[in-house]
């Protein structure tokens, strides 16, 4: 499926951002909401993205534009730390942009849906070993990650 011109909400660096809205989240120890789009490639619009918009505007560091900035930049070491973390088991980050009002995060997009709508859609339940399978690659995950001297703080199913 191609992207269609009134599908494309705007373009940031080498992406189009596209207008439907995939899911709005709150990032935890950031005290700001983060909108998810779906998002392309401009040199193949085949190519699907997923797009973390933050608002720069409202990360809360005592409202001083200090505070804000280095918090921005701590995010922004945390993107680069993940970047060297190849794994299957993680989400790979593309690139990341910002504006005078945003940082747009380019991640590789996954179709599959979060583990939380994958348990929902098993009522809730799974097999013992498809349990053991599922943590399994999360360990897989966790150790690359430690590896790397990594904390994630924003786990979640």
């Amino acid at each position: 499926m191609s992207v269609t011109q009134e599908s494309k909400e705007k373009q940031i660096g080498r992406f189009y951002i596209l207008s439907k809205e995939l899911v709005t989240t709150y990032i935890q120890g950031r005290g700001a909401f983060a909108i998810c789009k779906k998002g392309c490639e401009i040199k193949d619009d085949k190519k699907w993205v997923a797009v973390k918009i933050i608002d720069k505007n409202k990360i809360q560091s005592n409202n001083e534009k200090e505070k804000i900035q280095k918090e921005l930049e701590h995010v922004k070491r945390e993107i680069a730390n993940l970047k060297v973390c190849e794994s299957e088991h993680i989400v790979k980050i593309l690139d990341i942009a910002q504006t005078s009002n945003n940082l747009y995060i380019f991640l590789e997009f996954c179709d599959g849906g979060s583990l939380d709508q994958y348990l929902g859609k098993q009522g809730g339940k799974l097999s013992e070993k498809e349990a053991l399978l599922i943590f399994e690659e999360i360990c897989n995950a966790f150790r690359i990650m430690q590896r790397n001297k990594i904390i994630h703080r924003d786990i979640k199913p």
